[in-house]
């Protein structure tokens, strides 16, 4: 519950459910220490063997069975009311995290008159999406289409055939690549694919030289892709591809009920 001051949002401590729950408990114990004890411990004119003191030390002892009943009842409520708050803000803060991670993958800086992706905190996203990832299954959908999405964006496959070969292992890996796209590729081998994940859609990106383990990849589609040099490993039978994908040196797509 909040109220808006002078352009200042203050947040009031309890919400009007748990005020209205609270109230409910104590009229229900006022009225059970008020009424209880006289009905459940008549006095003597009702035949009960016992005097006046006795009578009164009977109910007082009743009142404080009620009293402490409704205090358990109290800290139960209690315990619920954390428990739930605890649980609403780690939610909360996910959600933020993730975001604050959304954003930071839109982030740019200017080279030689041009906007360029700020690789170190794309990178930085990339870890904080994965982390999410690992932490609350419900938003896995979510950031492997993320993910997918960036790696379609920022790696399109090339069109001329450069001699890849020449080049260092790790160039070789990266390609035209940029790393920030290779940790997304990662993110989602390390991924546990869940049937709840959207279709992995990896069609027009340039994929040369990656370590792919289709069994993390189910039901991809390759469309477009460029997998010269890559490795390929897991099955192969889900994956759609067509006549515009470039598969490795020695790979026959047919062979491989493609």
């Amino acid at each position: 519950m909040s109220r808006s001051i002078r352009g200042a949002t203050v947040r009031w401590p309890l919400s009007p459910t748990v005020l209205v729950g609270l109230s409910a408990i104590l009229l229900l114990t006022v009225g059970a220490m008020v009424l209880l004890p006289p009905h459940v411990l008549p006095g003597p004119a009702a035949d009960f063997d016992a005097s006046a003191k006795d009578l009164e030390n009977a109910r007082s002892a009743l009142r404080g069975t009620i009293l402490q009943s409704s205090g358990a009842v109290l800290l139960l409520l209690g315990a619920v009311a954390t428990w739930r708050g605890l649980h609403l803000s780690r939610n909360q803060q996910q959600n933020d995290q993730f975001v604050r991670a959304i954003e930071l993958l839109t982030k740019t800086r200017e080279e030689n008159g041009h906007e360029v992706p700020l690789i170190a905190a794309h990178i930085g996203a990339m870890h904080t999406l994965e982390a999410i990832m690992h932490a609350d299954a419900r938003y896995q959908p979510a950031i492997v289409a993320v993910l997918c999405a960036y790696i379609r964006q920022h790696s399109a496959a090339s069109t001329d055939d450069d001699n890849l070969e020449r080049r260092t292992p790790m160039a070789r890996q990266l390609g035209n690549r940029r790393p920030a796209v290779w940790w997304a590729l990662d993110s989602l081998m390390r991924r546990v694919p869940r049937a709840s994940d959207p279709a992995i859609d990896l069609s027009g990106s340039d994929l040369r030289y990656a370590r792919l383990d289709m069994s993390c990849l189910p039901s991809a589609h390759l469309e477009g892709a460029d997998l010269r040099g890559c490795y390929l490993a897991g099955p192969l039978t889900e994956v759609t591809a067509d006549e515009h994908t470039r598969w490795p040196k020695n790979f026959d797509p047919v062979a491989a009920g493609l």
